[in-house]
């Protein structure tokens, strides 16, 4: 192989690359493709270098992720059984959605085209199996040193969920957000003591991989039950005066009871993002030249900004009124299906009552210290 021109690091990155592996493909694929490149006088990052001793998995993955210049996603059989090597994947899209510019550089053994992950099935990838060992160096040594690729030429339609997000946020989270407790707790069909213990004053979003929003949740899952409606929500915009908005509450019944039972019940207030319907039907009606591979990174770009939006400085105040539940609604075929909601609305309720009593308590807890030491 000739001489190769390594890329100087920037941007804050010490890394040229972060392979990221299966454990069980580690020692007859990946150490030797690390050690090839580093003969060549790449930076390269496997996840036992760098990974913090006793630091969260989570954690030492995102910054991985950002200390490097590209991500290496080597698929294989073994990589799609992993859970955190999907993280990986997904942390990658994210950081090239957030940079504009893709970082990704995918590899497949062991696999067919249709057998690469949906989410990185437009991007090109280099087919190990289809080559001589000397000529696969080469590729990855080529996609190791290409200048940057701008995002918007991976993804044809464009970055459609960014506006779709902040749209979402500034015409109408913004606007039903800051007094939402209040309207949850002001309902008349709240005022029962054990409706009370099983509500939480916040905003669920449903987030389904397909895009696709049932007209109602109780025809997605029969265990979601519409129950009231908050009081309706007016603001003048866009020269519509008193236009309203109106948030429903739902009886969630876990799967694993009966109908009748109500001291097992749960509620609160749900509803789809609304915005992911545009993009399915975008999709569905093909016009928008929007693919399904390409609507399912849109999707992933869309949850991303809508967190990055809710943990910003001047949005901190709405962060406690609203939470966004993402969640693969395929089959096996890849085709949507009745995903039963109701299992992730209990899930989300039983933990959010759960912090709220342990926050109580620690609330308690030290005001009792502080009228101990006042009254010392």
């Amino acid at each position: 192989m000739s001489s190769v021109k390594v890329p100087e690091l920037s941007d804050g990155h010490q890394y040229h690359a972060f392979i990221a592996h299966s454990a069980r493909d580690k020692e007859e694929l990946i150490e030797p493709l690390k050690t090839k490149m580093e003969e060549l006088g790449f930076q390269i990052c496997l996840d036992a270098d760098e990974f913090l001793p006793g630091g969260a998995v989570v954690n030492n993955i995102i910054e991985i992720v950002k200390k490097s210049r590209r991500v290496l996603l080597f698929i294989t059989p073994n990589f799609k059984k992993s859970q955190w090597c999907e993280f990986e994947a997904l942390q990658a899209l994210h950081q090239g959605y957030k940079h504009k510019k893709q970082i990704l550089i995918t590899i497949i053994k062991g696999l067919k085209q249709d057998q690469i992950p949906t989410q990185l099935q437009a991007f090109t990838y280099i087919d190990y199996d289809a080559l001589r060992l000397n000529d696969f160096y080469s590729k990855v040594t080529l996609a190791l040193t290409a200048d940057d690729i701008p995002m918007m030429s991976v993804l044809p339609v464009g970055d459609v969920a960014h506006g779709l997000a902040w749209s979402y946020y500034y015409g109408y989270l913004r606007l039903i957000l800051p007094g939402l407790k209040e309207r949850v707790m002001k309902s008349q069909f709240l005022q029962n003591d054990v409706t009370k213990r099983r509500i939480v004053p916040k905003l669920f979003i449903l987030l389904p991989d397909t895009c696709f929003c049932w007209p109602s949740l109780t025809e997605n899952d029969d265990k979601v039950v519409h129950c009231d409606s908050l009081e309706p929500f007016t603001a003048n915009r866009s020269g519509n005066p008193g236009r309203t908005y109106k948030n429903n509450v739902y009886k969630v019944i876990p799967r694993d009871i009966g109908d009748s039972d109500e001291e097992e019940v749960y509620y609160c207030v749900a509803e789809y993002a609304t915005p992911l319907l545009s993009l399915y039907e975008m999709e569905e009606d093909g016009i928008a030249g929007l693919k399904f591979d390409e609507m399912l990174r849109q999707k992933f770009i869309f949850s991303k900004v809508l967190d990055d939006i809710f943990t910003h400085g001047h949005t901190k105040e709405f962060c406690d009124a609203v939470q966004t539940i993402s969640y693969n609604d395929r089959d096996e075929n890849g085709k949507k299906y009745k995903y039963p909601i109701s299992t992730l609305l209990t899930k989300e309720i039983k933990h959010a009552l759960q912090k709220t009593v342990k926050d109580q308590t620690k609330d308690q807890t030290k005001r009792m210290g502080e009228l101990s030491i006042s009254g010392e």
